[in-house]
């Protein structure tokens, strides 16, 4: 297999750490082509990127409309190899991430999704916590999790593949990688390097926490869409425009909300264990403990 990498990066209005984001790419071998997809870039994200305009490596892709899975789709339209990483434009890659991933892939045949542990940093770069993630994932194994055990920007793919199964689908903002990962592990199995490739970061600008309902929400279609929870509510779904008429207009359903309250609470255990606010912590999973009991335990964490 060719081990040549392209690398997608979205960059979204000012994109403070993208220089930092390019510059940890700079030391990876296997490294071939950069691809930045630009969605509403700002005066000042323009300017900082024309010294790199030079570069005949790097390709600016301007996005179309404002979605994320769009954006990730533009970037793989892009892309002159058939091993694509993907980061986003807050994070920053370690040293040899690259490599490591393109000979894991290379010497599995059948393996055609990588992830790895990964680091969060803070605004400073400094690290303020270490996850590990579930090393193999079984072919179907994805119902066992609470979260999506692959971190997408700790992801190396083939691009063959992931086209064969028609990319990232673009009603699923928020979930859109989940989705897409769920689709492939029914037939494949996937994998978590050991290592730390990828540093994830933390910062004020994210607006993830304020999107907890909408992620929810998606979740929550995503799941009943592939299978993964209560496959006779899968019609009624559909009837709801999958998604669209759900999670945009609101539309009230008992069984659904019941279904997106819970991913919600879990959504803020995750926050607040990663803010070490342990109270408001076990509040919540009390509430699960008393309200999903199976949702806590059954499905596995990380």
């Amino acid at each position: 297999m060719n081990c040549d990498v392209s690398v997608v990066i979205r960059a979204h209005g000012e994109a403070c750490f993208l220089n930092k984001t390019i510059e940890s790419l700079r030391n990876q071998t296997n490294l071939k082509q950069i691809v930045i997809v630009l969605d509403k870039p700002s005066d000042n994200l323009m300017q900082n990127l024309e010294s790199y305009l030079v570069k005949s490596d790097i390709k600016l892709v301007n996005l179309d409309y404002a979605n994320l899975s769009r954006a990730l789709n533009l970037g793989l339209l892009n892309t002159n190899n058939n091993l694509v990483a993907i980061i986003d434009g807050d994070d920053t890659m370690n040293l040899n991430r690259l490599k490591i991933q393109a000979d894991f892939l290379s010497e599995n045949k059948n393996i055609p999704v990588v992830g790895s542990n990964f680091f969060q940093i803070d605004s400073k770069d400094q690290i303020i916590k270490r996850v590990d993630m579930p090393k193999f994932l079984d072919k179907g194994s994805f119902i066992n999790w609470k979260f999506c055990p692959i971190a997408h920007s700790s992801v190396m793919f083939k691009k063959d593949i992931i086209m064969e199964f028609g990319g990232y689908n673009e009603k699923y903002e928020f979930a859109e990688d989940y989705d897409l990962w769920i689709r492939i592990n029914k037939y494949f199995a996937m994998y978590n390097l050991p290592e730390f490739l990828t540093n994830y970061r933390v910062h004020q600008a994210q607006t993830t926490s304020s999107n907890f309902l909408k992620m929810s929400k998606v979740k929550v279609a995503v799941d009943i869409e592939n299978g993964l929870s209560l496959r006779k509510k899968r019609l009624e779904l559909q009837l709801l425009d999958s998604v669209d008429l759900f999670y945009n207009r609101n539309v009230y359903n008992l069984f659904l909300w019941r279904k997106v309250t819970i991913e919600f609470v879990l959504h803020k255990i995750n926050y607040f264990v990663n803010n070490r606010k342990l109270y408001i912590t076990f509040f919540y999973r009390l509430t699960l403990v008393l309200f999903a009991p199976k949702k806590m335990l059954k499905k596995k964490d990380f």
